[in-house]
């Protein structure tokens, strides 16, 4: 259901709802990923990776993550 919701909004333009209910559904991170950078949204893409990260199990220690991701210092390199 959270895919079919991240497609819709996806189709619709609306790439920050879409990213957040890609986060939380069971669509794969490749796909996503692909998605947003095809389209070119990196803000979208980042609060995929972000909210992503933050269901991952809290045992999980990720230090700084959080703040590389919001001030756009974490990059990501798309191959030709």
């Amino acid at each position: 259901m959270l895919s079919r919701q991240g497609d819709a909004f996806f189709d619709q333009g609306r790439f920050l709802q879409s990213a957040q209910a890609y986060a939380k559904s069971s669509r794969s991170f490749e796909f996503v990923a692909l998605r947003f950078l095809d389209v070119d949204e990196r803000d979208a893409l980042r609060i995929y990776l972000s909210d992503r990260l933050d269901l991952l199990d809290k045992r999980v220690s990720f230090p700084g993550r959080r703040r590389a991701i919001a001030d756009g210092s974490f990059r990501i390199k798309r191959s030709e």
